[in-house]
């Protein structure tokens, strides 16, 4: 009788352990799911700067190439200017290509503004991106702290089955 009160006890002890290990295997799994989308989403996040880096390269390129003919062009102005070629239809020219300069440096102005703005809007997606990131890792952080000592509590708690 005593040795079946002993086995009752036993098994009961056994189905609670059974119980904790399935639950900290299914927490353990939640948060390999959860590692594994955050490093989908941080390498998503990283693409997406690359991307944003690399127009803004090529916005910064475009903006030097506008302000260089805009200084070229103004250079030929002055170099026209500079001439005092008294035939109207040379000044009509030089009427018309100052037109059509004053024209290019508004547009190359006006560009320079659309793609500074611009600039800085992707800095503040950026920036929200990296804030989000950094929220995430945090409490990823303290999800894995708060399951690290719920294990070591069920470490201690829990007697080693040897044999």
């Amino acid at each position: 009788m005593v040795t079946a009160l002993a086995e009752a006890k036993v098994d009961e002890y056994k189905s609670q352990s059974d119980n904790k290990q399935q639950t900290y295997e299914s927490m353990l799994i939640k948060l390999e799911k959860d590692i594994r989308k955050h490093i989908q989403s941080e390498q998503q996040v990283k693409l997406y700067v690359e991307s944003l880096e690399y127009e803004m390269q090529e916005l910064e390129r475009e903006n030097t190439k506008l302000k260089s003919e805009v200084r070229k062009l103004q250079e030929q102005l002055t170099q026209l200017n500079n001439n005092n070629n008294t035939h109207s239809s040379l000044l009509n020219e030089l009427k018309q290509m100052l037109s059509e300069s004053k024209a290019q440096v508004r547009k190359y102005i006006d560009n320079e503004t659309a793609l500074q703005c611009k600039l800085n809007s992707k800095q503040q997606e950026i920036q929200l991106l990296q804030d989000k990131h950094n929220d995430q890792l945090q409490q990823l952080n303290r999800i894995i702290n708060e399951q690290e000592r719920t294990i070591k509590q069920y470490q201690q708690c829990t007697p080693i089955n040897k044999g």
